[in-house]
C-alpha cells in the first residue's frame, strides 16, 4: 500500500517482491538467501540514484 501511495503522488517506485519472506528479514543476513539477493537490489539502486553508476 505505501508504493501504492508514493506511485499516486508520482514518486518513481522500483517494487521487487521475495516470496516466503518475513517482514524484515533483511536483517538476517548469512541465515537466508534472499538476503543476499535483497541487499543486491538495494546496492544497485542507490548506485544508480546516488552515483548515476550502472554495475
Amino acid at each position: 500500500m505505501y508504493a501504492d501511495r508514493l506511485e499516486q503522488n508520482n514518486v518513481e517506485v522500483v517494487r521487487r517482491n521475495f516470496p516466503g519472506m518475513i517482514h524484515g528479514f533483511i536483517e538476517l543476513g548469512g541465515v537466508l538467501a534472499a538476503t543476499t539477493d535483497a541487499m543486491e537490489t538495494i546496492d544497485l539502486m542507490l548506485c544508480q540514484r546516488l552515483l548515476g553508476e550502472r554495475r
